[in-house]
């Protein structure tokens, strides 16, 4: 759906840091209907504030093209650790495996509980609950990102076949069929994330160099998992063949009532479920790949800064992230503050007005004590 570049923002008084920068593709910026859908839900996902989400900073438009900004996670999404970790033939822990899910699971419990100002639910549904969309930082923290664009993604009208080529491998059989959504159809996409951790291998088969196809995800034959040394196998197998239940009456009815289920087969069986271990054992096994990563964003940090200096452009610079390398060119990117319509465009027009509001109270509050100070006087 989208390009992807690493960007950096900077204030007026030199602050910065460094953010995502999604580009949505031409293809679906140039239509009316997706723009608007993705407008409407990237103010409603700027307004989810967890640790488990990624939080959306700003919406633009810049050359006729949608953008997306949003919080930057120095790590992997799960979809590359698990490349990485077949790469050097290094299984993921149990462990880590159920507190991949559970903290996904919390993000989920979050936003499908999420209400308005009035208090009516927002019926969010994420839509796009995979591998790619769960970010793993270096210090093993489990973020669920691309809340917003997934839900006007799902949406059929003009949208082009090759904007979702590829997720139906991760898709509820009721999406993949076109049927109403709700927050059990992300339960599913869940429960084959934990299908595929636990099994070590793809939930579906397609044929080489072909996608999962839609008439798969219909049909949502799930084989059993796999026998593998696990306490209490059983047990996990039934939490995950409830997930996967191809009728959503029969899976579990929220986030929270899978999240418990996992929750209590983590401590009958004495596992650890910890974020620093997590990050710990990312630190072990990948500690070279981290360092070159590391290596490369700071490179291209400086690279961006003296670029800046040396153009009378300011703003936000992105580049798109690549190898460890990172040569391509930079690209430029309006700046995020203001510009209306963008979501911190108008925070920030917002906070400007009130703080014109206090200072114009003080001062008519001040005129009016020089005033009664002065009646005072004459009259003594």
């Amino acid at each position: 759906m989208a390009r992807i570049y690493l960007g950096r923002a900077e204030t007026d008084l030199g602050g910065e840091r460094l953010l995502v920068i999604k580009r949505i593709l031409p293809i679906l910026s140039g239509s009316k209907e997706f723009s608007q859908l993705l407008v409407d839900e990237a103010k409603l996902a700027a307004r989810l504030s967890h640790g488990n989400i990624v939080q959306v900073i700003d919406l633009g438009r810049h050359e006729d093209e949608l953008y997306i900004a949003m919080e930057y996670v120095e790590g992997f999404d799960l979809r590359e650790l698990l490349r990485r970790c077949a790469k050097q033939s290094v299984a993921l822990p149990l462990d880590f495996s159920l507190l991949i899910v559970s903290e996904v699971l919390r993000a989920l419990d979050y936003a499908h509980r999420k209400r308005d100002d009035s208090g009516q639910p927002l019926s969010i549904v994420h839509r796009d609950v995979s591998p790619s969309n769960v970010l793993l930082s270096f210090e093993g923290e489990v973020k669920l990102c691309d809340f917003g664009i997934a839900r006007a993604a799902g949406i059929g009208g003009e949208l082009s076949p090759e904007a979702i080529r590829g997720k139906a491998a991760y898709m509820s059989p009721e999406a993949a069929s076109g049927a109403p959504l709700d927050a059990r159809s992300d339960l599913f996409s869940c429960g084959i994330i934990l299908w595929e951790l636990l099994s070590g291998q793809h939930l579906y088969r397609a044929p080489a160099g072909r996608p999962v196809s839609l008439e798969q995800a219909v049909r949502a034959e799930i084989p059993p998992l796999p026998d593998a040394d696990y306490p209490e196998p059983m047990r996990l197998r039934t939490i995950v063949h409830q997930a996967l239940a191809k009728h959503p009456d029969e899976r579990y009815a929220s986030a929270r009532e899978m999240l418990k289920e996992l929750e209590a087969y983590v401590a009958h069986n004495r596992l650890t479920k910890s974020p620093l271990r997590l990050g710990q054992w990312l630190t072990q096994h990948f500690a070279q790949d981290i360092v070159e990563l590391r290596r490369a964003r700071e490179q291209l940090a400086r690279s961006m800064a003296s670029e800046t200096r040396d153009s009378s452009t300011t703003g936000m610079r992105a580049e798109r992230p690549g190898p460890p390398s990172l040569q391509s060119p930079v690209v430029e990117i309006p700046r995020l503050l203001p510009p209306p319509p963008s979501l911190a465009g108008s925070v920030q027009q917002a906070g400007a007005d009130q703080r014109m509001r206090g200072v114009l109270m003080l001062v008519a509050l001040a005129l009016l004590l020089v005033l009664a100070a002065l009646i005072l006087y004459l009259l003594g």
